[in-house]
């Protein structure tokens, strides 16, 4: 009989991983096209392995984008993209579930300029208190968790202690050994896999008019 099973995964410690897999091979990030990643057969082909796993469900987690002002171009690109990734997960019938938001901090400069950094706060919060609640609610007999957050370790404990097991899913090339620890086994990516997953970038050239 096949385990139920639903795959949880970390959003942006999932980009994030990808972009260091990408450097870690001499390839640029800004070359491919990360919101059109085909999720869902990447996910079913590093599990494949598993012939007893039903994936009932795949969520994707994100943090909520938003727009500092008309001069803003670096946040009106993002929440483009993540529009661009949400359409393109959905058609592949995955859930991109919001669960909390991203904060621009100002990083003076000597010069005088002021950049900006984001960071994503309240996603790791929702993901845990969801991977706890499928325990509690016994929604699957397995968790398939796509994250590198040392923090969820507490979240993991807590789910195995209600009976449900725990994959721990993470990438070859710099795995979580707390999480490989902490879970009831894992799973991990080759880099070429998730190189084959991802398109390059199309350029998109302008025709000259004839005169």
């Amino acid at each position: 009989m096949k385990e139920k099973v639903i795959v949880l995964i970390d959003g942006e410690n999932f980009r994030k991983s990808i972009k260091t897999l990408l450097e870690s091979e001499k390839r640029s990030y800004f070359k491919y096209d990360y919101s059109k990643i085909k999720l869902r057969n990447l996910i079913e082909g590093v599990l494949s392995s598993h012939k007893n796993l039903n994936i009932s469900e795949i969520r994707y987690y994100g943090a909520r984008l938003k727009s500092y002002g008309d001069n803003d171009t670096e946040s009106k690109q993002k929440i483009a993209e993540q529009r661009s990734l949400i359409s393109n997960l959905t058609n592949q019938g995955i859930k991109f579930l919001f669960k909390g938001n991203v904060r621009r901090r100002e990083l003076p400069e000597q010069n005088g300029e002021i950049k900006y950094t984001f960071v994503e706060k309240g996603v790791d919060v929702g993901m845990a208190v969801d991977m706890v609640s499928i325990a509690y609610d016994k929604k699957a007999s397995k968790v398939v968790l796509c994250s590198s957050d040392s923090d969820l370790q507490s979240a993991v404990r807590e789910t195995l202690k209600r009976g449900t097991k725990i994959v721990y899913l993470g990438f070859s090339i710099n795995p979580n050994k707390g999480l490989q620890a902490t879970t009831s086994e894992s799973v991990l990516f080759r880099n070429q896999e998730v190189i084959d997953a991802i398109p390059h970038k199309t350029n998109k050239k302008k025709k000259r008019s004839k005169k």
